[in-house]
């Protein structure tokens, strides 16, 4: 493990010079991972491998440090700041289609499946009740990968408590098997519910809820990854 000790005084007189290159280094090192701040403190620090403390002698032996000290940094646990990045969630019912379709067109799949619910429903262009964020993901995984674009319109919405119900227009394109891209439109109905923090997910989504089933082919061609 790369441990950091004070350097002494006298120490760094003696090596001034080779002191402050490694101080900048250091600095560059580890402000990203630490903060600037915690990464100033840190800095000038003298490297202690073990019990073994020296101090640095010559640029060679600084290039050497600093290498070791960036392959110790990788080793560690890393900051996931993808993870800690908050995701907007609607805090009024109108804004989940908007929302879906700003992610979607992202191609942020982590970020579009969090407008689902755990156990949320979608029914499928077949007819098939997909159960679960999951399952739903990887349809939205196909979406985003026959990079479809949406644009919606919420012509309706329908709140009463907890609940909320849309009917939401989607028009766009999307890439068939073939690789050709075609326009694709649909005429949803969506089930949202107030989760405990305010925000509102989805329940239950049928892209072609207000659809007839001629519609249907017409709106989503064959050979398309439509839901």
């Amino acid at each position: 493990m790369l441990l950091c000790t004070p350097t002494p005084t006298a120490a760094r007189s003696r090596h001034r010079g080779t002191y402050a290159a490694y101080d900048r280094c250091f600095q560059a090192v580890t402000a990203p991972i630490f903060g600037e701040e915690t990464a100033s403190r840190l800095e000038g620090a003298q490297i202690r491998f073990g019990d073994a403390r020296s101090p640095l002698k010559n640029e060679a032996k600084l290039a050497d440090l600093i290498v070791t000290m960036i392959e110790e940094f990788l080793d560690a646990p890393m900051p996931d700041l993808e993870t800690r990045k908050s995701t907007e969630l609607p805090h009024e019912p109108g804004n989940w289609p908007r929302l879906f379709e700003q992610y979607l067109n992202a191609g942020d799949l982590d970020a579009v499946t969090a407008l689902y619910e755990p156990e949320a429903r979608f029914v499928a262009r077949s007819g098939e009740t997909i159960v679960g964020s999951g399952p739903i993901r990887k349809v939205l995984a196909g979406l985003i990968t026959a990079n479809t674009h949406l644009q919606c319109r919420v012509l309706k919405a329908v709140t009463i408590d907890n609940a909320a119900v849309l009917y939401t227009n989607f028009e766009g394109t999307t890439v068939d098997h073939s690789g050709n891209t075609v326009p694709i439109r649909s005429k949803a109905i969506e089930v949202l519910r107030r989760q405990p923090n305010g925000d509102w997910k989805l329940i239950v989504g049928d892209p072609n809820g207000r659809e007839t089933e001629m519609q249907k082919v017409r709106t989503w061609p064959e050979g398309t990854y439509g839901p």
